[in-house]
């Protein structure tokens, strides 16, 4: 959530692209479907999230978008040319993670009005709904 091209969230979409590759790698998925699936995954994410709060306030730019996308694709790019392997008792760990970061950005940008404790309201600060 920002309104800037990069900002701080860029670095945590670039670090999951980064881990998509290597879970998805790590189940012998081809490197196309690979790219596909996680990138394509994260894009509609991206587009069906909420830009705005009730109120009309901007909480998210078309900007900001492009850079959370482009964050993503670089490291999924990165850990596809780095080839990154993994101990075998790291995989569980990753799949937990992702499939939790994942959870928590549909929950908080998508349905930002859910009541789901650590996945709760992305532009609320206070449970009176003030900014």
């Amino acid at each position: 959530m920002g309104v800037e091209l990069i900002d701080m969230f860029t670095v945590g979409h670039f670090i999951m692209g980064f881990i998509s590759y290597i879970i998805l790698d790590s189940i012998k998925i081809t490197t196309s479907s690979n790219m596909l699936l996680s990138n394509g995954l994260h894009l509609c994410i991206e587009l069906i999230e909420h830009n705005k709060t009730p109120g009309g306030l901007i909480i998210e730019t078309n900007k900001n978008h492009i850079g959370d996308i482009v964050g993503f694709l670089l490291g999924w790019l990165l850990s596809f040319i780095l080839k990154i392997k993994v101990s075998i008792w790291m995989y569980p760990i990753l799949w937990v993670f992702i499939i939790y970061v994942t959870f928590m950005e549909i929950y908080r940008e998508v349905f930002p009005d859910n009541i789901l404790g650590a996945f709760s309201e992305a532009y609320r600060k206070n449970k009176t709904g003030e900014l």
